[in-house]
């Protein structure tokens, strides 16, 4: 008896220590996701033109605020803020409550200090006043700063040009923005290298090859749910993984990694030829790319310019996107309208934008310095999310690989599902890209020339 009492105990003991480390080590998964120190004040540098900043008393979780003098502008609510113990294991969030709805803003896990909230939707309700509640975060009574920025962007009356790296990243940063609007979408690489995924079947290179032609096509015919024609879109068939090597040597043509690929043709595709720049040169050259920038803008001649951030970005080919767009307006010496930037892949984590699909997509954390004449939120109703979701769906990319076919795969897929739940590393975009708003730092096309500017964008 007593030999199976010390057993049962050591059982017990044992599986407590398993329990114990599959909580530790799923803790530190939570927390080494962040790059920066989630303890310290979030600053940003608001232009002085533009921007109005009103102090306001934060009593008892109840604010007044007051609406913003353009329609369409950007509230931002300074906040000092600090998590509980829950949250640095639970996302915190802070819910904002008006007599018509609930928003949610996610923070980081553990976060600590300033930090800024979007407001810009409640305030265009007309909301006076406004409720704030911490989940798993304390916000106590406290004077605050209202910063209200305007901005020159009127999406319903400027022509708009969204310049996407890959097939999909246009839908993630701007679904909304280029929907039922007078837009094009135009994609720069075919998306071939990445996980196979389905494409597995095909074989060696082949597979590279097929999941390049399909991601084309993806490019240019899923911006068609958000209304655009088929001749408003295409893919100018750079390869994945290259801009930057391109870059680095630009006369030297470069092939595709993996899918046997040489020339632009392999992927490039266009409902309407006249996006296409002619030439007998389909090489995968920085001229090139710079040239064929050059001719969009030419050609669609865009009030606004949508494309990545390069000093938020982490991914190389979203950074060399705007370099060579940069590259291009300088060589046109292009004067007009604005650059509105966003960032998919934030180098200062992999997690944001925080929270989940519906919430609000707070200012990108873990930065400072970042150069922008103004803030530009886009807000997406429920109807807006769900086209949005859909068009997300449309992406062969984007689709979950889950397969259950034995009981193997269905420890695979448990295991997955596990990992994820414990680590919180939930990275699908129908959870960061489907929001209440999209996020873009607008810079105007002019400011390019003013010293300094490229270089702090450029990073």
């Amino acid at each position: 008896m007593r030999g199976m009492l010390i057993i049962y105990a050591m059982f017990v003991l044992g599986f407590g220590l398993g329990v114990l480390f599959v909580v530790l080590k799923a803790w530190r998964l939570r927390t080494r996701i962040y790059r920066y120190n989630v303890r310290r004040d979030q600053h940003c540098d608001f232009p002085q033109s533009g921007t109005t900043r009103i102090t306001g008393r934060l009593l008892n979780g109840s604010l007044d605020i007051q609406p913003p003098a353009q329609s369409g502008g950007v509230v931002l609510l300074e906040l000092r803020i600090r998590s509980t113990l829950l949250g640095h294991w639970f996302e915190p969030y802070i819910e904002i409550q008006t007599t018509r709805r609930k928003w949610r803003q996610p923070l980081e896990r553990g976060c600590a200090g300033l930090r800024f909230i979007q407001l810009s939707q409640i305030a265009q309700d007309g909301e006076t006043t406004i409720r704030l509640k911490g989940h798993c975060l304390r916000i106590g009574d406290q004077s605050v700063d209202l910063h209200y920025l305007q901005h020159d962007v009127d999406f319903e009356r400027q022509r708009i040009l969204v310049l996407a790296s890959h097939p999909d990243d246009a839908e993630i940063a701007a679904f909304g923005v280029y929907c039922d609007r007078d837009a094009y979408v135009i994609t720069l690489t075919a998306g071939e290298e990445g996980e196979l995924g389905p494409f597995k079947r095909f074989g060696d290179h082949h597979a590279h090859r097929e999941k390049g032609r399909n991601r084309a096509w993806n490019s240019v015919t899923v911006p068609m749910l958000g209304g655009l024609s088929i001749e408003r879109t295409a893919n100018l068939g750079y390869f994945d993984g290259t801009l930057t090597a391109m870059k680095e040597h630009p006369e030297i043509p470069v092939h595709s990694l993996h899918a046997d690929a040489e020339t632009l043709d392999a992927f490039g595709a266009s409902g309407d030829a006249s996006l296409i720049e002619p030439r007998g040169n389909r090489r995968a050259t920085w001229p090139n790319l710079v040239a064929d920038i050059e001719h969009l803008v030419k050609r669609i001649e865009p009030d606004i310019i949508v494309a990545p951030y390069p000093r938020l970005e982490a991914h190389p080919d979203h950074k060399m996107s705007t370099v060579a767009l940069v590259e291009a307006l300088k060589n046109l010496n292009w004067r007009h309208g604005s650059l509105l930037l966003y960032t998919n892949h934030l180098c200062s984590t992999d997690r944001y934008p925080f929270g989940d699909a519906g919430d609000l997509v707070s200012l990108p954390p873990g930065l400072d310095d970042i150069f922008f004449d103004s803030i530009v939120s886009n807000p997406l109703d429920a109807e807006k999310q769900a086209r949005k979701h859909m068009a997300l769906d449309a992406m062969v990319d984007l689709r979950p690989d889950i397969q259950i076919d034995s009981l193997r795969s269905v420890a695979r897929a448990f295991g997955k599902v596990l990992r994820t739940t414990l680590t919180d590393g939930h990275m699908s975009y129908f959870r960061q890209a489907v929001r209440a708003n999209e996020l873009f730092f607008q810079v105007r096309v002019s400011s390019l020339y003013e010293p300094g500017v490229i270089d702090r964008i450029l990073g």
